[in-house]
């Protein structure tokens, strides 16, 4: 049945949270579709992947490197008040 196969890729699939303090634009495996924090649920393959965040108006950005499982959520934090820095766990 299509709908079983759907909800098991999906649920195989991990999920990525991004927030930013003040705020900014996230990229994902270095796309260029930018979306703007905060970013909740975004399915991402099992696997590696690079999380780039930048500050729009400055050339703050940081970016990371995680592994998602499946399943797994992961969230990930940028803030740009003072050194910028990203933390994801």
């Amino acid at each position: 049945d299509a709908e079983i196969k759907i909800a098991m890729v999906a649920a195989a699939n991990g999920l990525l949270n991004v927030q930013a303090i003040p705020w900014g634009q996230v990229g994902v495996d270095q796309k260029e579709h930018l979306r703007e924090t905060p970013l909740i649920g975004q399915s991402l393959k099992p696997g590696s992947h690079t999380i780039f965040v930048r500050q729009p108006g400055t050339d703050k950005s940081v970016q990371a490197t995680i592994s998602v499982a499946p399943s797994q959520q992961v969230l990930c934090v940028a803030n740009f008040s003072g050194e910028p820095v990203l933390n994801c766990h």
